[in-house]
């Protein structure tokens, strides 16, 4: 297990969230998303997305960690939201490590630090999303006990794509 430190993210973190978020979509997407968007469109996309979630007001409802080495190098970071009129529960949004950091340890101390916020709050249902083709993320989240819930179809990156809700009920 590698020495992780988790910190909350600032609005100056808005582009290395983008990075990460970019990076780790490229290695897991690559082959399930088109190629043009991967290599051209996706990181100004990100850079976008992420400029303007960091500048909405700070919320108890609302989380972004990033996890940093013991250098103090960005390794990933999770985000997540309840919604309380959603019946899901609390929504593990974005969870990201860079590639060569997974398996490492890191991945399981974010997932925790989401786990252990949305207890806080008295959630105690959990969701997320996650592609079909994203065999590596649903190994994870199966073996950390997180259930297949239903089907869904989005679109994202100019197709349609198939996706799983999973939930993890404390």
């Amino acid at each position: 297990m590698i020495e992780t430190t988790l910190r909350p993210a600032t609005e100056l973190d808005a582009d290395l969230l983008a990075r990460i978020h970019t990076l780790s979509w490229q290695t897991a997407y690559r082959g399930i998303l088109p190629t043009k968007y991967l290599d051209h469109d996706i990181l100004r996309e990100r850079q976008l997305y992420w400029q303007q979630a960091m500048t909405k007001a700070p919320s108890d409802e609302r989380l972004v960690l990033i996890a940093e080495d013991k250098h103090g190098e960005a390794i990933g970071f999770v985000s997540g939201e309840w919604d309380r009129d959603c019946g899901y529960g609390a929504l593990l949004d974005h969870f990201h490590v860079l590639p060569e950091h997974q398996g490492k340890g890191g991945g399981w101390q974010l997932m925790e630090a989401f786990m252990a916020w949305a207890r806080q709050l008295g959630v105690s249902r959990l969701y997320l999303y996650v592609l079909d083709q994203n065999e590596n993320a649903i190994r994870f989240y199966e073996r950390r006990g997180w259930r297949f819930a239903d089907h869904h179809v989005g679109h994202l990156g100019g197709v349609d794509l198939a996706s799983r809700r999973y939930e993890y009920i404390f």
